[in-house]
């Protein structure tokens, strides 16, 4: 028994991994888009300008950055963060889970410097800078340069202690400019949501 446990033992995929595939379905099939959006403009959301997603605290990069997309008509949005860069803060306002990650899915664009703001942009196909704002002195590594190595968006991470505020702003335009590849993106959070179903399928065989 313990041979084919272990012949059969495999690495198990992440929490993101997990919760990737179980918010897909639940933000798709869960939550009205339509109410959700009326609930949004009632807390202030003007659904006539783009929508800059900012999930991050405010710091000299953020500053710039949040001031040219302003100066570009867009309305900032703040999720999670007291940010006082944000023309409206929705991180106290009464959404649910599963509302929270779908308002995402309004976003033109969105910097997160949280694990599940990155997550939550994937699973609505938002492009999104990551910023690693919990990156070990030693090694310059981070959870949410984790996850974006995982979906090859190295390009769009931003290390707040290597890189200068114009790199934030350099990359912000890249997306603003459609430099962001939708489909490699979905293709690989298929792939990951295909890893978590298997390993939970894997794992009932073995307990049965």
């Amino acid at each position: 028994k313990q041979e084919h446990l272990e012949a059969d033992l495999k690495w198990p995929p992440t929490r993101c991994l997990t919760a990737v595939n179980r918010l897909w379905r639940d933000i798709h099939s869960e939550v009205n888009k339509t109410a959700l959006k009326a609930k949004l403009e009632s807390y202030g959301v003007d659904f006539s300008r783009p929508l800059l997603g900012l999930v991050a605290q405010p710091s000299e990069a953020i500053q710039q950055f949040v001031k040219l997309f302003k100066d570009k008509g867009y309305q900032v949005i703040g999720l999670q963060e007291s940010n006082s860069l944000a023309d409206v803060a929705i991180y106290k306002k009464p959404l649910n889970p599963l509302e929270w990650v779908a308002t995402f899915g309004f976003f033109r664009q969105c910097i997160t410097q949280r694990m599940h703001g990155c997550i939550s942009c994937i699973l609505n196909d938002v492009p999104f800078i990551g910023v690693g704002v919990t990156e070990v002195k030693q090694d310059h590594e981070s959870t949410v340069k984790d996850l974006m190595r995982s979906f090859n968006l190295m390009e769009f991470y931003f290390s707040p202690y290597q890189d200068t505020p114009e790199k934030l702003v350099e990359l912000g335009l890249k997306i603003q400019n459609e430099q962001w590849d939708h489909l490699a993106i979905a293709k690989t959070r298929s792939e990951f949501q295909n890893t978590a179903k298997a390993f939970r399928s894997k794992i009932h065989s073995i307990l049965r």
